[in-house]
């Protein structure tokens, strides 16, 4: 699997149809802005550099500067604390099918503007290793 950089989202088709069916029942405007946008590719082509449902993410908060491991999951699995970041998020929509080295930018509950930059993706299901970065 290659790593490329995508200005879109990219989302393997299981994802995009799972995806799909969670936003019919739990409506989420990042997330369908994520779905309205992307590249949909077979999970054999998916990038190894690219955050699909699953992955462990090393990101970076480009206000604190604070670094830490993120697994972007569904929302019955969120536990932020733990770093499983729920896709339903505005955070977990906004890192879906990024890539290394591409920063999101989102409002927080208070409002404030946040961001974020994927510095590695660790782990991807559809590579099927650890990724180092």
């Amino acid at each position: 699997m290659s790593t490329v950089s995508f200005s879109e989202p990219v989302l393997t088709e299981i994802d995009y149809v799972r995806l799909s069916a969670l936003n019919r029942n739990q409506a989420s405007a990042e997330l369908t802005a994520v779905l309205d946008e992307a590249e949909i590719v077979p999970a054999r082509a998916m990038p190894v550099n690219v955050a699909t449902m699953y992955s462990r993410l090393w990101i970076r908060d480009n206000f604190s500067g604070i670094e830490r491991m993120v697994t972007l999951c569904y929302p019955q699995d969120a536990n932020p604390e733990e770093g499983f970041i729920s896709v339903l998020s505005p955070a977990g929509a906004k890192l879906l099918g990024r890539s290394t080295g591409q920063t999101v930018v989102w409002a927080g509950p208070d409002g404030v503007e946040r961001s974020m930059t994927i510095d590695a993706v660790m782990f991807q299901p559809e590579s099927g290793d650890d990724q180092k970065p």
